[in-house]
């Protein structure tokens, strides 16, 4: 049986024969490769990434937030509310730091998720950027009275 009868006919194409007889750089850059050879990740324990862990958005701090005031996730106070107003929540790993002023919750100070990303609160920052400003009224509500 006979596959391609025009086979003899077809003319020689050179286009790979470069790339395949040139041989690969050895000289050594800032660029340099990493080998591992099975599950020896001793030369990747000093990678650094070069983009930092970004930080997190007063979005992703409100999430927690709000699922907790929907029963969503469980809520569990740290710490109690001390002098300074501030109160420590642990919500399926977010550790949160709130500011509770008189039984009303201000502002989330501090947050920092289960991956180990965290967020900080900065009084200067526009409207939207502090979790607690997304939460509707009666999530703040559900929120005050988890704290209570």
């Amino acid at each position: 049986m006979v596959v391609n009868n025009d086979a003899c006919l077809l003319a020689k194409r050179g286009a790979l024969e470069p790339i395949a007889s040139k041989l690969a750089p050895t000289e050594s850059g800032p660029y340099q490769s990493v080998f591992l050879y099975g599950d020896d990740l001793s030369c990747a324990s000093d990678f650094t990434p070069e983009t930092p862990v970004p930080a997190l958005t007063a979005r992703e701090v409100y999430q927690p937030l709000r699922d907790a005031a929907q029963g969503i996730c469980t809520f569990q106070r740290v710490d109690d509310a001390c002098e300074s107003g501030h109160v420590r929540i642990n919500i399926d790993g977010w550790q949160l730091t709130l500011e509770v002023d008189a039984g009303h919750l201000r502002h989330c100070l501090h947050g920092q998720s289960p991956d180990g990303r965290d967020y900080v609160f900065d009084n200067g920052q526009r409207f939207g950027t502090d979790p607690v400003s997304l939460l509707s009224t009666w999530e703040l509500a559900q929120i005050e009275r988890l704290l209570a």
